[in-house]
């Protein structure tokens, strides 16, 4: 289906162009995890196959496609940055850390000696873990989300998305209702 010409993130009609986007979604949270991590509570050898149960779920669960979704020139140019930004946060807490040690490396001894050593562990540690669990957060929140359109549901030839443009929807409905009608 030729999809209308209308930005799906502003709702403008000047200077649309179909931009090929990769769109992926990932399966809801299940409690395959939690349910493999309470068996291994119970019976040792289960606990350390979490893990693969988790991997094994979210690969068969997560479908991708590749859609040619209307936008106009500013809003290609916004989602190009905001998937650069997203893939540069995920180096956030590596780039941390590595700053961490080499603080720790300049300092010398008085970080990395006695009770000081534990102290400066778990500073690292914590600072890491912010910036893991954080700040890609607000970063998606911020930048990402009001940039991109996200899909919801990915089947054989349909891709639910949101974050439309309220104009954009209504142009899809439209057609779709055409077609069906």
């Amino acid at each position: 289906m030729q999809l209308p010409a209308v930005c799906f993130k502003c709702g403008t009609i000047d200077g649309v162009g179909a931009v090929p986007r990769k769109l992926r979604t990932s399966p809801a949270d299940v409690p395959a995890l939690g349910v493999a991590q309470g068996l291994g509570l119970i019976v040792g050898w289960v606990g350390p196959l979490a893990d693969l149960v988790e991997l094994a779920r979210v690969a068969h669960g997560t479908r991708e496609a590749t859609l040619a979704i209307p936008l106009c020139p500013g809003c290609a140019s916004r989602w190009t940055r905001a998937e650069r930004i997203a893939t540069a946060a995920g180096f956030g807490p590596f780039l941390i850390a590595m700053l961490m040690i080499v603080v720790v490396l300049a300092v010398g001894r008085p970080l990395a000696q006695g009770n000081a050593k534990y102290l400066t562990i778990a500073v690292v540690a914590a600072l890491v873990y912010v910036a893991k669990e954080t700040v890609p957060r607000r970063i998606d929140a911020r930048l990402v989300l009001p940039a991109t359109c996200g899909a919801v549901a990915i089947e054989s030839g349909t891709v639910a998305l949101t974050r439309v443009h309220p104009r954009a929807g209504e142009a899809v409905g439209a057609l779709v209702a055409g077609r069906s009608g």
